[in-house]
């Protein structure tokens, strides 16, 4: 699983006001409850748990409440707290259609079987919501790297494989970094 540095849980509340939330990943060190009970009292905050969106992975949702400080103010000063892996604003993303056109698109029935075309509505990568660059590393036996779906796409390869085996992790780089609507084949390797 690649955990970005910006994530948001607005995604389904589009029209909602999420001005007042704050997202966070804590340290597994810390309860959530000791957590705000120290920071609320440290800084003068009233930040209360709305939801544990992930607590084994320690991502709430926090509510601001009478609090009169910008929540930018509230982010820097909660960034510092040892115990903060991340905060963020939650900030609401925009539902996308997003299905491919690419002509072998049909043929691949994976991406329907595993949800793809669902996250896809969400993000298909590029940018977080604060302009931050999605980069993915990938661990498997090799890939073409002149596949034409992976132009522009590729930052670095780093070759551990005396004989690379390129047919399954041109599949996985594809589903997770193929170019897509470019008439191309969306992953999908030639002669595969």
């Amino acid at each position: 699983m690649v955990f970005t540095s910006q994530f948001s849980f607005g995604q389904t509340l589009l029209f909602a006001n999420h001005s007042n939330e704050i997202l966070i990943q804590l340290d597994d060190q810390i309860s959530i409850i000791s957590f705000l009970k120290e920071v609320n009292a440290k800084h003068g905050f009233d930040l209360k748990l709305k939801k544990e969106i992930a607590s084994s992975w320690g991502i709430f949702l926090l509510e601001k409440r009478n609090t009169k400080a910008a929540n930018d103010l509230i982010l820097e000063i909660l960034k510092e707290e040892n115990q903060i892996i991340h905060a963020n604003e939650n900030r609401p993303a925009q539902f996308r259609d997003t299905e491919p056109n690419d002509p072998f698109y049909a043929e691949q029935w994976h991406y329907e079987r595993i949800g793809l075309p669902q996250v896809w509505d969400y993000t298909t990568g590029g940018q977080t919501t604060n302009g931050d660059e999605i980069v993915v590393a990938i661990v498997d036996s090799g890939f073409k790297t002149d596949h034409p779906d992976f132009a522009g796409q590729i930052q670095e390869t780093i070759d551990f494989a005396s004989q690379p085996n390129t047919k399954h992790g041109t599949a996985v780089t594809g589903f997770i970094g193929a170019r897509g609507n470019n008439g191309g084949h969306h992953g999908r390797q030639l002669g595969y």
